[in-house]
């Protein structure tokens, strides 16, 4: 009787997947998260109203046997923000959150292309090529 009462109550506290009352209508979400390394270095630019932009590309692999995947990666920043994002050594590896968006184009050649719109809200950087170069060789001579 008491592994009943117990699983019973186990159930009835468990957190509901159904979404709490709101006054305002539920929102579409489309998020991404990108661990790799960064695969260039960043450019900046400005947008027609003179907001700041950068742009960088990281390549993620899941298994050193599969093909990796290239992930183009837009961020809004000005000053101290866009000082650290250009100053992204090649190589560095990062954690990237970001909101993702398919946007539609035609080619020049007429056909209808989508692609993939990445937009940056947070970056964390997990390792800089520096310390992945020490970490290597300290590995090797505990190899030999």
């Amino acid at each position: 009787m008491a592994s009943f009462i117990l699983r019973r109550s186990a159930a009835v506290t468990m957190p509901s997947a159904a979404r709490g009352f709101s006054s305002t209508a539920a929102r579409d979400l489309a998020k991404i998260n990108i661990i790799g390394k960064v695969l260039n270095s960043p450019v900046a630019s400005t947008t027609n109203s003179g907001r700041g932009l950068v742009k960088y590309t990281v390549l993620s692999q899941t298994h050193e046997t599969k093909p990796a995947s290239h992930f183009r990666v837009t961020v809004f920043a000005d000053g101290p923000r866009r000082d650290q994002l250009m100053n992204l050594a090649k190589g560095t590896l990062v954690y990237v959150e970001a909101d993702a968006s398919m946007s539609t184009y035609l080619d020049n050649d007429g056909r209808k292309q989508a692609t993939l719109g990445i937009l940056q809200r947070a970056m964390t950087i997990l390792r800089k090529p520096e310390e992945m170069e020490e970490d290597n060789k300290s590995s090797k001579k505990t190899e030999e």
